[in-house]
């Protein structure tokens, strides 16, 4: 597989991990565990990189 670099000058669409994003991802995520869209495994270990 092949990746493309590019150079830019200026950087858009990032998302600063505040405290409050990073409560709305979690908030996301458990969503996505009621609704069984995920695995439980899956929950543990993307909340466990939330948690870091």
């Amino acid at each position: 597989m092949t990746h493309q670099k590019i150079l830019a000058t200026e950087k858009a669409g990032a998302i600063p991990m505040t405290h409050d994003n990073l409560k709305e991802v979690r908030g996301y995520l458990e969503l996505l565990r009621d609704k069984n869209k995920i695995k439980n495994d899956d929950y543990l270990q993307l909340g466990g990189i939330i948690e870091r």
